[in-house]
């Protein structure tokens, strides 16, 4: 049988005691605390001066680092203004209705789950919170003068977030000017909108997820003084367009976004991008939409296409090709939708386009309009291209084959503009032209 040596009994008495000393020197908040060596308080005290008379012209007191696990009545303290508390074992706000003068109390990285007891603090100007264990922004309607609320990683468990009351949110509208709650595991800042005089959020390690839903927000009008914003950390701060929407639609106010400057020149650009793109979204065509319907109702105006194209393609896709073969189709009378097998060619696609009412206004120059029909070898009603840049129309017989009218053929058919403008003639087998389809 093992048993233990002297020097492990002297390790664990050693841990005992310590653990002891830790629970024994757990203290309370109290006059008699502060009256005592142990609190240092009294350690800038004249010597003619009573404890009664120091404790009471006292304006602040820094008990940081006391292991303070309780407050008690210390009503001797009147005139404080200043209070520090952080760093201790408090589990709760109380006794403080007699600092009526207090404007700035640190409670940070206590044990604190409830914001309570402070109805009596109407001075109250800066209030540290951060490192707690509180789910519930609450319990401040009436800070009225309240300017900074830091409320920074409190300690919730797994998947919990922070809350806030829309009571003591509709008290701060009109007061508050920073807000810190990083790290409290926010989805949203939407409960926070109602502070309309904010001026710093400090939202860094919250698993935001949306960039869309920050800027409908701010686009919304909430904080029209917002100054300084502070995502960092989440994962809407990760996405690409996530500057772009939140300058967009920040107020002009906003300066600084998650540690960056925001420059003039920047925020009218961004703003001006997004008008561009929701004027742009609000006038486009729906996505699906059913194309027999459309192509029935511009069927009559195929003639007329040609007119409303961008100039290149207009050029492209002349007026003179649809037209003038149209017309000269007519005027043998064969129709504009004639096609069929054609030797040397085969089938050519049916031109289905409507004669217009108006004289027809060539485009080409003179000495490219149609000329006097001429015989073609080979057969094949439709269009054909020939040699020499012009577009030929087959359909009626002749006495070696069918009679063709010219047709100048578009601009991009011809050479380049350094060569000659008729090359030569040559022998060419008819071949169906295909319209390009608009």
């Amino acid at each position: 049988m093992n048993l233990p040596s002297p020097w492990q009994h002297t390790a664990c008495f050693t841990s005992v005691q310590s653990v002891s000393r830790e629970v024994t020197t757990m203290v309370k908040l109290t006059t008699s605390y502060l009256s005592s060596k142990s609190s240092g308080v009294l350690a800038k005290k004249n010597k003619d001066q009573t404890n009664y008379d120091f404790l009471r012209k006292k304006t602040q007191l820094m008990l940081h680092d006391q292991k303070i696990d309780d407050i008690g009545d210390f009503s001797i303290c009147r005139n404080l203004t200043i209070l520090y508390l952080h760093n201790n074992c408090l589990t709760e706000i109380k006794y403080l209705d007699h600092a009526i003068n207090l404007t700035h109390l640190y409670l940070q990285n206590n044990k604190i789950s409830k914001i309570e007891n402070l109805e009596k603090l109407k001075n109250l100007c800066k209030l540290y919170l951060g490192f707690n264990e509180i789910s519930v922004v609450e319990g401040l309607e009436a800070q009225e003068n309240l300017e900074e609320l830091h409320l920074e990683k409190q300690r919730l468990a797994e998947g919990e977030e922070l809350h806030f009351d829309p009571r003591s949110m509709d008290t701060l509208a009109g007061c508050l000017r920073v807000l810190d709650v990083s790290g409290d595991g926010l989805r949203t800042l939407a409960g926070a909108k109602r502070l309309r005089a904010l001026e710093r959020l400090r939202a860094a390690g919250n698993p935001l997820q949306a960039s869309e839903a920050l800027a409908a927000t701010m686009d919304a009008g909430a904080w029209p003084c917002l100054r300084e914003l502070d995502v960092r950390g989440s994962p809407a701060s990760r996405e690409r367009r996530h500057r772009r929407l939140v300058v967009a639609a920040a107020p002009v106010s906003l300066h600084m976004l998650d540690g960056r400057e925001v420059a003039e020149v920047q925020r009218n650009f961004l703003r001006g991008m997004q008008s561009c793109h929701r004027r742009a979204s609000e006038t486009a065509l729906p996505t699906a939409v059913d194309p027999e319907p459309l192509l029935h109702a511009l069927a009559p105006e195929v003639g007329e296409m040609a007119l409303r194209l961008p100039p290149a393609v207009r050029r492209a896709v002349s007026r003179t090709l649809l037209e003038e073969t149209a017309a000269a189709a007519s005027a043998f009378g064969f129709g504009a939708g004639a096609g069929g097998g054609g030797g040397g060619g085969g089938g050519a696609s049916s031109l289905a386009l409507p004669l217009p009412s108006a004289p027809l206004h060539p485009t080409f120059p003179a000495w490219r309009q149609p000329q006097t029909p001429l015989v073609m070898e080979g057969g094949g009603d439709g269009v054909c291209g020939l040699g020499d840049g012009s577009v030929g129309v087959v359909g009626l017989p002749g006495p070696k084959g069918r009679v063709r009218a010219k047709v100048p053929r578009p601009f991009w058919r011809h050479r380049a503009a350094t060569g000659p403008r008729n090359p030569p003639s040559r022998t060419s087998s008819t071949c169906p032209l295909r319209l390009p389809e608009l």
